[in-house]
């Protein structure tokens, strides 16, 4: 693994973000967006929030000054034959793969699909209050300028369904598990709601329980298999719906990456889902190529962002093939189950 520390020396506590970049236990500095992770920053004021700092007991000293995304000032320690190196720039997972996904024009969002899933859409310079359930965060700041926000949803668990399932089963991994989704056309009516630590955004509900529906003898490993990967389509598919709310726009174009977005049969259907295209990134990690570019603007390899949009992109493309009727018939199907699940945490949370 290669370590890293900053140039600058302060008397700060390590971030999360300092654990991972810096091999001193100390860092005075911490880039925009992953500060505001932290749910002590005002993303307002753009500097810590002193209300929260009080309610949590957090002394002010302790924490790293606040810089952009591609502040620099740091470098890699020399491991091995590993030479020392500029650290031009920094950014958290989910930020930096919208960045990477090129995810900048109105009416385009990125998801990344791991263990659980990060749907994100950039909202520009202005600062948008969800109404719809989604978080309003800081994408990322450049230079001097003004900070790029985003609204985000995420869901708790979605690769990790599989993985579930896979032992659930007795198969060696969640790979095993989508194979068997592939192998039927549909679910046969079987719904899972996976709510294994409770719900995520937009439902926030921490109470809920998961729950798996419309099971027949005629249900077997294949349709319980084909349920659990739908899940995951359908809980973006809610997300998706938060953003065309609260950005007042459809989303026409969702730019995917991440393990399960290379299961055909998971983004088909999702395209369905949605009734928008769906575009899957043909790098293995977004979320270090969005670094990458940022880095790369800092250092001059980049003129500006038009240049950077302007770069071949290569990547599958899955448009939707499914009838409005079907679709309608689905989601409502959905929404029944799952409203079933949130009104039972509700009754859960007061008894």
């Amino acid at each position: 693994m290669i370590q890293y520390r900053l140039v600058r020396r302060g008397s700060s506590l390590p971030t999360a973000v300092s654990s991972l970049c810096v091999k001193a236990p100390r860092s005075d500095t911490r880039p925009l967006g992953n500060a505001s992770r932290t749910l002590l920053f005002d993303i307002h004021r753009l500097d810590w929030c002193e209300e929260l700092l009080d309610l949590f007991d957090v002394p002010r000293g302790c924490l790293p000054d606040v810089v952009a995304s591609d502040a620099g000032g740091m470098e890699t320690v020399a491991t091995g034959s590993f030479p020392v190196l500029a650290i031009a720039a920094v950014a958290a997972d989910s930020h930096a793969a919208l960045y990477g996904l090129n995810c900048i024009r109105a009416g385009t969002a990125k998801a990344t699909y791991g263990t659980g899933t990060s749907v994100m859409a950039g909202t520009g310079t202005e600062r948008r209050k969800s109404s719809s359930g989604l978080a309003t965060t800081i994408a990322w700041l450049r230079g001097n300028g003004s900070p790029t926000f985003a609204l985000e949803g995420n869901i708790v668990s979605s690769g990790a369904t599989l993985e579930w399932l896979a032992r659930l089963l007795g198969l060696p991994d969640a790979s095993h598990v989508q194979r068997l989704a592939a192998s039927v056309p549909d679910s046969g009516g079987v719904r899972v709601v996976a709510g294994f630590v409770g719900l995520g955004a937009p439902h926030w509900q921490p109470h809920a329980r998961g729950r798996i529906t419309g099971l027949t003898f005629a249900s077997g490993p294949r349709e319980l298999a084909r349920a659990a990967m739908e899940s995951i389509a359908f809980q973006v598919t809610e997300l998706v719906a938060a953003l065309d709310d609260d950005l007042e726009q459809p989303i026409d174009e969702l730019r995917v990456d991440g393990g399960a977005s290379w299961n055909d049969t998971l983004m088909q259907f999702q395209a369905d889902l949605l009734d928008c295209a769906v575009v899957r990134s043909d790098a293995a990690d977004a979320a270090a190529l969005g670094v990458a570019f940022l880095a790369g603007l800092r250092v001059g390899i980049f003129e500006n962002e038009h240049a950077i949009a302007e770069l071949p992109r290569r990547g599958e493309r899955f448009d939707p093939r499914m009838s409005s009727t079907e679709r309608a018939e689905l989601l409502g199907s959905w929404r029944e189950v799952v409203l079933g699940a949130t009104a039972a945490a509700r009754v859960e949370a007061i008894t």
